[in-house]
């Protein structure tokens, strides 16, 4: 029997070490890629250039597809800045017209902490690709902080459990949001109907889920209103015109509870009652940052409706006017 000693290459040890490296430098790379290319995305946009950062948006995505959540620990400043830009940016604001009453969940004040920063960037990436219309997009991004916290069963001492399900019902009234635009009201209405759920469990725990609770309740209201179910619509919408007074409610969000009603009364054939909301919602956007003045153009024009359905053709014409000759 040969007992010869079996020669070992020198790098054989050494092996598994050079496969992490080169796996590390892949994902920093993939990583650098993902963020420039969303900070160009948000360039670009900014500059009305919305072809190319649409195109800066899918880039940024086939980076992240390159990466797992692990890939997002020990966030650089540089990176906490993109997603704080990308979060005001699309966070901040309501969804543009004709889908004025939907509102996205922002996870800001619940994954304040780097331990919490992939469902931090997966929500904004989401947000941003939503207002670049990049639906499938923004469904995945959403979909993947609720899969992450929905399968990782590791015990970590820095998420604690309310926390996680916080985050995973942002996740689940977001994938909802975005259904809710494109129409599929089922799907939105199971989605929203999930997240208010986990959300009710924690509504006399803390006070923080309130803001959450009042947007996801603000998009089921329009999701009753396109089954038509305006009974379900009204009730809910009755409860949320109290809520708008809350002081603790971000804008954006007071505006959306306004219009949803004033688009109500509209399919309800009260058109007085609508031009009251939309006069409130008017006055509501001279006291915000309004982007562009779109939106203030968009509820010019509903108003203007409004006054038709009233019989005041002179008004409407009036209004129709000088939006077409500012």
């Amino acid at each position: 029997m040969d007992r010869t000693a079996l020669k070992i290459p020198k790098n054989a040890g050494s092996g598994l070490h050079l496969e992490d490296e080169s796996e590390c430098d892949d994902n920093q790379s993939a990583r650098r890629s993902t963020f420039g290319h969303f900070e160009e995305t948000m360039d670009q946009f900014q500059q009305c250039k919305v072809e190319a950062a649409t195109e800066s948006l899918q880039a940024a995505y086939r980076h992240f597809l390159n990466l797992s959540p692990d890939s997002f620990r020990n966030p650089t400043d540089y990176e906490k800045e993109q997603v704080d830009r990308g979060r005001e940016m699309g966070l901040s604001y309501c969804s543009a017209p004709p889908f004025f009453g939907a509102v996205l969940l922002n996870p800001k004040l619940i994954a304040d902490k780097d331990v919490h920063f992939y469902a931090s960037f997966t929500t904004v990436f989401g947000a941003v690709a939503l207002k670049l219309h990049k639906y499938k997009i923004a469904i995945d991004l959403f979909q993947r902080c609720d899969s992450l916290y929905t399968f990782d069963a590791t015990p970590c001492p820095e998420n604690n459990e309310q926390v996680i399900n916080i985050l995973r019902a942002v996740a689940k009234a977001n994938v909802g949001c975005v259904y809710l635009i494109m129409r599929a009201t089922n799907k939105a209405k199971d989605y929203l109907e999930r997240a208010l759920e986990i959300f009710e469990t924690f509504k006399n725990k803390t006070d923080s889920p309130e803001i959450n609770i009042v947007a996801i309740q603000t998009n089921l209201s329009l999701a009753y209103l396109c089954q038509k179910n305006y009974i379900a619509a009204v009730k809910l919408q009755e409860r949320l015109i109290l809520k708008a007074k809350y002081p603790i409610l971000p804008p954006h969000l007071v505006a959306a509870i306004h219009y949803n009603r004033a688009e109500l009364f509209i399919e309800l054939k009260e058109p007085v009652k609508a031009l009251m909301e939309l006069r409130t919602l008017d006055s509501l956007f001279e006291r915000m940052n309004n982007e562009e003045a779109i939106f203030s153009k968009f509820i010019s024009s509903k108003i203007c409706l409004a006054y038709q359905k009233i019989g005041d053709v002179a008004r409407a014409e009036k209004i129709a006017e000088r939006l077409t000759f500012p």
